[in-house]
């Protein structure tokens, strides 16, 4: 259950290609902005959902190299 794994801690969605992790976070992400965090969700505090790439920023990183 989403409202259960959002209650909980930091969630971090993780996935195989094509396997609905953006869908999921724009579902989240759209509840939240029309304020149905608490009815569709569960949540009754604020959230700001964070898309964030790891394999872009692996890339990044590789790119500027040692510090």
């Amino acid at each position: 259950e989403v409202s259960e794994i959002l209650r909980n801690g930091h969630p971090v969605i993780v996935g195989y290609p094509g396997g609905g992790k953006s869908t999921l976070l724009k579902i989240i992400a759209l509840s939240l902005a029309e304020g149905n965090g608490e009815k569709r969700l569960g949540l009754h505090r604020k959230w700001l959902p964070v898309p964030f790439s790891v394999g872009l920023y692996a890339r990044a990183c590789e790119k500027k190299g040692p510090n």
